[in-house]
């Protein structure tokens, strides 16, 4: 039996983009059934063979490996049922800029956190204070945005809150993008990258909106100033 190619180092490189291409391939299928999800991935595997031009066991098992330990998450989340779907409702009270109480037809209420957007904070407890910007963003939303009829996207869920992107029914208009092209919230690049979030982001900067009246300087992300205020109460 012949030994098996040794890969050279530009091999090895144009192996590691096959690879990485095939993990994007099991991510993109991940929302998908599983027969679809396994059919997919068989022929992703059989191209990354293909194009690789190696044949090696130890790859094989690498490629194995990722495939199945997709498949068996796709498997589960086939179980556990599709994300939450979007819905009506309406913004009945606006606690902080960036969180709303929404009513959905069926009258049940959700506390609904923006998705990937901070604005600054608001004293809710005695030992707090109000960060600066914070009653101006509170104004801006309630006056903007309470009593309005939304479509609300879950994303995840954060201390009892549904963590969803909110848009205006009817005219789709995001409340977080417009929150920060006010001004009046900030992108955590953390949970997003959206380049229209960075965008208003940056064009609120410049025009000098909202928390960045006076300039860049002293300004505080919303996460850091929680940090502090945590240590603050903590003394």
């Amino acid at each position: 039996m012949a030994d098996e190619p040794q890969p050279t180092d530009e091999l090895e490189a144009r192996m590691a983009a096959l690879l990485e291409n095939h993990q994007k391939t099991m991510a993109d299928i991940f929302q998908t059934g599983y027969e679809k999800s396994k059919a997919i991935a068989d022929e992703s595997v059989l191209a990354f063979r293909q194009r690789s031009g190696v044949r090696s066991q130890i790859l094989d098992k690498a490629l194995q490996a990722l495939t199945t330990v997709t498949l068996l998450l796709v498997a589960c989340s086939c179980a556990w049922g599709a994300p939450p779907a979007s819905y009506s409702a309406v913004i009945v009270r606006v606690s902080d800029a960036d969180t709303f109480v929404c009513e959905r037809s069926d009258h049940s209420q959700v506390k609904v956190r923006l998705f990937a957007v901070d604005a600054p904070e608001v004293k809710h407890r005695l030992r707090e204070k109000d960060q600066p910007g914070g009653q101006e963003a509170l104004k801006y939303a309630r006056d903007n945005w309470q009593g309005k009829e939304v479509t609300v996207t879950p994303k995840g869920e954060s201390y009892g809150r549904v963590v969803a992107e909110v848009t205006e029914k009817g005219t789709e208009k995001s409340i977080g993008l417009d929150l920060v092209a006010h001004g009046h919230a900030q992108v955590d690049q953390r949970y997003s990258k959206s380049k229209p979030l960075l965008a208003a982001e940056s064009e609120a900067r410049k025009e000098k909106r909202g928390l960045w009246k006076d300039g860049e300087s002293g300004v505080i992300a919303p996460w850091d100033w929680r940090k502090q205020q945590r240590n603050v109460r903590g003394k």
